[in-house]
């Protein structure tokens, strides 16, 4: 995502990814914290066409979300 964001924004928009980055358990943390903070619907998306990002995603973070 780091190099994704760098190539298309700069390194600006690139040093602050915000909540929803990173590794499994980041992205758990990440979006925790939205619903504790009063979120009820968070609409989330790959960036990479990449179909192994998509099956991390389903298999280690979407299962540890309060869905």
């Amino acid at each position: 995502m780091h190099a994704y964001l760098t190539h298309s924004y700069g390194p600006e928009r690139a040093a602050d990814l915000g909540p929803l980055t990173g590794k499994p358990d980041d992205l758990v943390r990440g979006a925790e914290a939205y619903f504790k903070a009063g979120v009820e619907v968070l609409i989330c998306s790959l960036i990479t066409k990449d179909i192994g990002a998509l099956e991390m995603f389903a298999e280690r973070v979407l299962p540890r979300l309060y869905l």
